[in-house]
């Protein structure tokens, strides 16, 4: 893409992208999933001692998460957002601890975790019935 479709793109740019768009919008979601990833992950950290550089583990260790659950508009909606999940997970990056490629993708497919948390507080039951439908966990 060259400079000037891309500052044509931005300049019309939707809060539900078009055909055009959808390229862009999959790259910025992309693009914020890794950075998200990188400020919740844990990571291994150079240390150096006496007895010269060791590894150490900084930080939560999601190489053991068995679900990730994908919400926020771009991951609820964008038709490719399962593939860009899993290209994320199936990146290596041996210093970051995060999920591997065999993890369980969800997908809050009705946008509503944010407010169930408020429900649950009340009406735990309701909440979790709403919950594992949206991510269809109750098939």
């Amino acid at each position: 893409m060259d400079y000037e479709t891309l500052n044509q793109l931005i300049k019309e740019y939707k809060a539900i992208p078009d055909e055009a768009q959808l390229s862009l919008t999959e790259f910025l979601a992309y693009h914020a999933l890794s950075i998200s990833m990188k400020r919740h992950c844990g990571k291994f950290i150079n240390v150096y001692g006496t007895a010269g550089m060791t590894k150490m583990a900084e930080g939560k260790d999601l190489t053991a998460v068995k679900y990730m659950i994908g919400t926020g508009g771009a991951l609820t909606r964008l038709p490719n957002r399962i593939n860009l999940i899993n290209r994320y997970l199936s990146e290596k990056d041996e210093m970051l601890l995060k999920p591997i490629s065999t993890v369980k993708v969800l997908i809050d497919n009705q946008y509503i975790m944010a407010t169930l948390g408020v429900l649950s507080l009340k009406y735990p039951e309701a909440a979790m019935t709403l919950l594992k439908a949206s991510l269809s966990l109750d098939k």
